[in-house]
C-alpha cells in the first residue's frame, strides 16, 4: 500500500497542475476578486528555496486539488460559523497560458511509524500546485474560473452587526455575470458543489447594516521601504507617494531609518559573496526583519501592500536579484562602490 502511495505521489508531481484546482480564499478577499476579475498572487522572493520552487518567477498562487472544507481549507482557521470560499480554476487553461507546477512544499515523510495515525499521514500527502507568474495577478480571472463556492451560515449573516452580510451582497452586485457563483447553507453541498441545493441569493437582503470598514494596512511596508531606500531616496520617494504617505514625521522616521541602514552595509567593507553580508550583526537582523515582512504580508488584500512589491520586484529585477538576500548583497556591493568613490575623490 505505502509503495503504491509513494508511486501516486511521485507521479504527480511530475505530471504538473491538475486539471482542476482550487484557490481557498475569504469573503473579503472575495469581494475584491469578483468586482476586479483578477487574482493576486504572492510574493516569492523570500528565499533561496521558494525561488527554486518558483523556478524563478517572482510571484505565485497556491491552489488545492481538493475542494473540501477539511482538505483544501486546512491551514485557515476557519471556525464552523465562518463563510468559507472557493474558486474552482480550470488546471488545463492555465497550464496552457502560465506556468504551474505541483510541489511537495512540506517533504513530509512517507513512513507510517512517523504518524499517530492515518489521518495525519493523509493531510501530508495534500500537495500544493502552484500558478507560478512574473506579475502580481492573475487576470482576467473569470477566463480561467469554473466556477465559484461560498458556504454561509444565514444566522450568522442575519444577525445584528454582522460584517460579511455586506460582502456577500457586493459580490452578487458587482459580479455581472462574469462568474458562475453559488450559495450553499450546507456544507455537505458546498464540499460536494451539488449545485442545485444552492440557496436564492435574494435571500440576502438589502442591508448596510455592519458593513466593515477595515483600513488598507500595508503591514511590513515601511520595512520594504527602506530597504530599497538604501542608495536609492528616489525609488524611496516614489513608494511613498505611492501609498499617499502625507505625514512629515513618519516621512523623516522612513528616511531616517534608510539612513541607518546605510549605515550598517558600509560597515560590512567589499562584500565578495552572499554570506558577507551577515558579517555586520545589525545587516543580519535587517535579513530577518525583511524577510519577515514578505513572509507576513503574503495573504495580505491590501492594495497599498501589493504596489510596495511591484516596486520592489521591479528593482530586484533591474539588479539581478532573485531573493531578499541577494538583494541586499546588491545594496552592499553599492555601500563599498559609493565608499572607494569617496575615498578616490578625497584623494
Amino acid at each position: 500500500m505505502n509503495k503504491i502511495r509513494k508511486i501516486i505521489r511521485e507521479t504527480l508531481l511530475k505530471e504538473g497542475i491538475s486539471d482542476i484546482v482550487y484557490h481557498i480564499t475569504n469573503i473579503w478577499a472575495l469581494e475584491k476578486i469578483v468586482k476586479t476579475d483578477k487574482l493576486k498572487a504572492s510574493p516569492a522572493i523570500g528565499s533561496a528555496y521558494d525561488t527554486s520552487v518558483n523556478k524563478g518567477n517572482y510571484y505565485f498562487i497556491s491552489t488545492s486539488r481538493s475542494g473540501h472544507r477539511g482538505w483544501g481549507f486546512r491551514g485557515t482557521n476557519l471556525r464552523p460559523e465562518d463563510t468559507s470560499c472557493k474558486i474552482k480554476l480550470d488546471g488545463r487553461k492555465i497550464s496552457h497560458n502560465h506556468k504551474a507546477s505541483p510541489i511537495d512544499y512540506w517533504k513530509y515523510s512517507r513512513d507510517p511509524k512517523d504518524f499517530e495515525n492515518s489521518g495525519n499521514m493523509a493531510s501530508a500527502d495534500e500537495m500544493e500546485d502552484r500558478i507560478l507568474l512574473d506579475k502580481p495577478f492573475l487576470e482576467p480571472l473569470s477566463e480561467y474560473t469554473l466556477s465559484i463556492h461560498i458556504l454561509a451560515d444565514p444566522k450568522e449573516l442575519n444577525k445584528e452587526g454582522s460584517m460579511e452580510l455586506p460582502h456577500i451582497k457586493s459580490i452578487v452586485e458587482n459580479n455581472r455575470g462574469r462568474f458562475k457563483i453559488y450559495f450553499y447553507d450546507n456544507p455537505k453541498y458546498f464540499n460536494h458543489e451539488i449545485t442545485d441545493k444552492a440557496i436564492d441569493t435574494s435571500l440576502y437582503a438589502e442591508t448596510d447594516k455592519g458593513i466593515d470598514r477595515r483600513e488598507d494596512n500595508a503591514y511590513g511596508a515601511i520595512d520594504l521601504i527602506v530597504l530599497m531606500g538604501a542608495f536609492n531616496r528616489n525609488l524611496a520617494n516614489k513608494v511613498i507617494d505611492d501609498l499617499f504617505i502625507q505625514d512629515r514625521k513618519t516621512k523623516q522616521e522612513v528616511m531616517n531609518d534608510i539612513t541607518g541602514f546605510e549605515y550598517n552595509l558600509r560597515m560590512i567593507g567589499e562584500p565578495k559573496e552572499l554570506s558577507d553580508i551577515k558579517k555586520s550583526f545589525r545587516v543580519n537582523d535587517k535579513i530577518s526583519t525583511f524577510m519577515n515582512a514578505v513572509h507576513n504580508s503574503r495573504s495580505s488584500s491590501s492594495e497599498k501592500m501589493t504596489k510596495v512589491y511591484q516596486h520592489l520586484v521591479t528593482d530586484m529585477k533591474k539588479n539581478g536579484a532573485k531573493t531578499i538576500p541577494e538583494y541586499i548583497f546588491y545594496k552592499a556591493q553599492l555601500a563599498y562602490q559609493k565608499h572607494l568613490s569617496k575615498v578616490k575623490k578625497n584623494g
